[in-house]
């Protein structure tokens, strides 16, 4: 089968932004899981019992009411969060009135750390660790993964269809792009998209092209002998290229080695650039889980969307 000419183009997508790189973006998102009925906030400010502006990195707010009633503190180190920072962040929680404070560290937490939580603030710290699978106690998981949109989806709309018989007669044909319609004694017969998958050619996306398929003696359709196809198609690339990035959450105190994993995937769906977030974190009877998926408002939407679910599967994880 000889196949007609077509321009060449390259196609490129949007960098990427990799917010995933900020600690206190991860710790909002595993937070986020923990409290799906409260409002979750980043970067929040609020004032302390004198009237002191205080920064929070992470505030926790039920709904209806304008305090904080938990904050988290997180510190991306590569040493362990020592006594001192530990006993600052107690003074904070205790001038703010905050009922919880949730401390989250790459590197860990100190033995002086750990000794004061039990006896002193059983009811009103939590400490975990947040960190890449990758230098983590986790091994990275061998996966294919690819968010909820994975692979490159292919799209051809056929404005118009017409062949040309042995006889030199042209005449527009009405098929589905699927179906199997022109047969051939020495094969199977074959459908339009079985044609259009053998052009070798680089399609230009979002455009039509206008297309010439000679063929080989032989093909018939309804009993007309073909000579030749020619289409006029409208081409359009859907790319759904994920980069995916896997996170451990590791308590502890006071659930000591519940873990859970965050997996941010970022894509390009169509020509947006979106970043999906799946949190999993194993309880006592449940597996909360948590995920959003957001698109970037300098890509092609004209503004920020997201989409969140909040959940859980009754069944156990170990």
């Amino acid at each position: 089968m000889k196949i007609g000419k077509c321009d060449n183009v390259t196609i490129k997508g949007s960098k990427n932004e990799e917010w995933w790189k900020d600690q206190e973006q991860l710790g909002f998102v595993f937070e986020r899981a923990f409290h799906p009925f409260e409002n979750v906030h980043r970067n929040i400010k609020q004032r302390d019992v004198v009237g002191v502006l205080r920064q929070l990195d992470v505030g926790i707010v039920e709904k209806g009411q304008t305090s904080v009633r938990a904050f988290v503190e997180i510190q991306k180190r590569t040493g362990k969060v020592g006594i001192e920072d530990f006993g600052n962040w107690i003074y904070k929680m205790q001038t703010l009135e905050a009922k919880e404070l949730i401390a989250l560290s790459e590197a860990g937490f100190t033995q002086p750390v750990l000794k004061h939580v039990k006896p002193l603030h059983p009811q009103s710290v939590k400490l975990a660790r947040i960190y890449p699978l990758e230098n983590g106690k986790i091994a990275k998981p061998i996966t294919e993964f690819m968010g909820v949109f994975g692979g490159v989806e292919n799209n051809w709309g056929f404005a118009a269809i017409f062949y040309q018989t042995d006889k030199n007669e042209i005449s527009s044909m009405s098929i589905a792009p699927e179906d199997k319609v022109f047969d051939h004694p020495s094969g199977p017969s074959l459908s339009l998209m079985d044609f259009i998958r053998q052009f070798k050619v680089d399609w230009q996306n979002s455009q039509f092209h206008a297309l010439t398929c000679d063929l080989e003696e032989g093909f018939s359709w309804r009993g007309n002998a073909l000579r030749r196809l020619m289409l006029c198609v409208e081409y359009r690339r859907t790319l759904s290229r994920a980069t995916n990035h896997f996170y451990a959450y590791d308590e502890e105190y006071p659930v000591k080695n519940r873990r859970g994993i965050c997996v941010v995937s970022v894509l390009m769906i169509g020509d947006r650039r979106a970043t999906l977030e799946i949190v999993a974190i194993p309880t006592e009877d449940d597996v909360l889980l948590s995920g959003q998926l957001s698109f970037d408002a300098d890509s092609s939407a004209t503004q920020t969307t997201n989409k969140e679910m909040h959940g859980s599967c009754g069944s156990r994880v170990s």
